[in-house]
């Protein structure tokens, strides 16, 4: 719509019964109107960039059952109605920059779901248990917001490939993590107070990506890197973190090893250094490959 004259929607939206789509971003609209419940056949729904939108109607969002795009970003959400529970056809869920301290419970029908991006929710600080409902999850975006810890629920997704938490207050991950075997890249960087990766991921096969920098592990990240061979990017800079096991050596898919800033032993420095140059070899190998 994008007209910020638009402060509330015309009297007879009541008749717009087969709307299918609709788009109110960029507007000065508050609230939707309590009619919005006709919408009965709605499959798609933006409502982005409305700094006045605190809630959502519930008994409209309880009769959009075709729905499968939810769009409410940067608006000022509170809360979501319990009527969510109702929107089991949703494919795609972006609540970006809203003031939410909680999900309800009913997120957890939310049973085809594939993409949800929560980035920027500053006041967001857990997630609820019923997240391991939504069996369908492959991406979960969860940037720069208020999260302190996350549910072991998230071993229940098995279809999850990638989990961004970037820049968060989370001190501690789930050891059930290590259940979702799809996972192919984790970003928990600048999590300051985060003190350690679960053991249980090094034996995810599927993992390409690890993404850990600026946070507070110590010790050794991994006991063993040896079923990690689908490792390609490895980010740990800044940390507190002094062993590196040798057979990180033996990871054939490696492109990034980034170790710096922290306090390694002189035999860890070494491994790293024999890790680089491997690295420069592999990245000569490819270019030649491409020429």
């Amino acid at each position: 719509c994008n007209n910020k004259r638009l402060r509330e929607l015309p009297s007879g939206v009541g008749s717009w019964t087969k709307l299918q789509e609709a788009n109110f971003s960029m507007t000065d609209i508050a609230s939707l109107p309590v009619d919005a419940k006709c919408w009965t056949d709605l499959r798609q729904i933006y409502l982005n960039k409305l700094p006045k939108l605190t809630s959502l109607p519930s008994a409209a969002v309880g009769v959009w059952s075709s729905l499968k795009v939810l769009h409410v970003n940067e608006c000022a959400l509170e809360a979501l109605p319990e009527s969510v529970e109702h929107l089991r056809n949703l494919t795609m869920v972006a609540l970006n920059g809203n003031k939410l301290r909680s999900l309800p419970k009913g997120i957890g029908m939310w049973e085809k779901v594939e993409k949800m991006f929560l980035n920027d929710c500053k006041e967001l600080k857990t997630l609820p248990g019923d997240i391991g409902g939504m069996h369908a999850l492959e991406k979960l975006y969860i940037n720069n917001s208020g999260l302190t810890s996350l549910p072991k629920a998230l071993g229940s997704l098995s279809s999850l490939l990638e989990l961004y938490v970037t820049n968060n207050n989370i001190t501690e991950l789930p050891n059930s993590l290590a259940q979702c075997k799809s996972l192919g890249k984790l970003y928990v960087n600048q999590n300051s107070s985060l003190k350690r990766i679960p053991e249980g991921l090094a034996d995810l096969k599927s993992l390409e990506i690890l993404h850990a920098s600026d946070c507070k592990l110590s010790g050794s990240v991994f006991p063993s890197f040896v079923k990690l061979q689908n490792l390609k990017f490895f980010h740990i800079k800044n940390n507190n973190v002094d062993s590196l096991p040798k057979d990180v050596l033996r990871l054939s898919q490696l492109r990034v090893f980034d170790v710096d800033g922290n306090p390694l032993s002189e035999d860890s420095k070494r491994v790293a250094e024999q890790v680089s140059k491997g690295l420069v070899k592999a990245w000569t190998f490819d270019r030649k490959k491409v020429e």
